[in-house]
């Protein structure tokens, strides 16, 4: 099996495990040849690979918005995309919370309490 040990820009560096360096190749990210060892990769390397392959191009709106979405996927976590699995970052989706998503307005949850005690 190989494995990718440099990533520059649009490609790879792959080592092949038991072959000599000089036997590794560069390969571009969009090559069918690559997968994700999924168990092993970041939520940002799986976001990133999948981007590239898309061979999306977003304009500065887009892309703020889109940074915007993974700083707020980075807050719901309390961690860098860099440190969450990919496999492992939706494991909580069974406790959420159904429905619309609300914010209380002046006084917040407390203003509800003490009306409801």
């Amino acid at each position: 099996p190989g494995r990718v040990v440099a990533a520059h820009g649009p490609s790879v560096r792959v080592h092949y495990s038991g072959w000599s360096r000089r036997h590794d190749e560069t390969l571009g990210v969009t090559s069918s040849r690559l997968r994700l060892a999924m168990r092993e990769t970041t939520l940002s390397a799986a976001l990133q690979l999948q981007f590239a392959k898309s061979a999306g191009r977003l304009d500065a709106r887009s892309q703020r918005a889109l940074q915007w979405h993974l700083a707020n996927l980075e807050f719901a976590f309390a961690a860098n995309l860099n440190a969450v699995s990919a496999t492992e970052w939706n494991k909580d989706d069974a406790y959420d919370y159904e429905g619309d998503h609300v914010s209380l307005p002046e006084g917040g949850y407390s203003r509800l309490l003490d009306k409801v005690a």
